[in-house]
């Protein structure tokens, strides 16, 4: 069994990270925190830390941890990150019926390199629903929760 914080793991989980990759690990939770609501993706991160297979391990480790959130197939976000994206979908939702790639790029400052694949994370979790070109408030929002878990 191995703890970290208040976390514990069967020895068949995957094995807390060396100290050696603690530096490893501030810095890539800091390329992708520095990022605010436009964190760099896997490729980019990859060519800013040059950390080879060590990336792959550390994004896991994070992930693993609840830290980050794997957003899309190339894509990490912060989970507070994330977080504070449902609060302000659910007050745009409180005041409009629908919300298009450019609302969300305008009320977060963001490229739509960004905004399409956190869209459709949310429309996974059911915080929006796609309907054509728009999204409306998803069942996460209709019942009141705006968290993204």
């Amino acid at each position: 069994l191995y703890q970290r914080d208040d976390r514990y793991r069967a020895d068949g989980d995957a094995a807390p990270l060396g100290e050696r990759d603690a530096a490893r690990l501030a810095r890539v939770r800091e390329a992708i925190t520095k990022g605010g609501y436009s964190p760099p993706n896997v490729r980019e991160l990859d060519a800013e830390l040059a950390m080879g297979g060590a990336l792959t391990e550390i994004l896991a480790a994070l992930t693993a941890e609840g830290e980050l959130v794997k957003v899309a197939a190339d894509f990490y976000y912060p989970r507070t990150r994330l977080e504070a994206m449902a609060t302000g979908l659910h007050g745009f939702f409180a005041e409009r019926n629908e919300m298009r790639v450019a609302d969300l790029k305008d009320l977060f400052g963001i490229s739509r390199k960004h905004a399409v694949p956190v869209l459709e994370y949310f429309d996974r979790l059911g915080v929006t629903r796609r309907l054509g070109d728009v999204r409306v408030a998803g069942r996460l929002l209709s019942a009141g929760d705006g968290g993204a878990s």
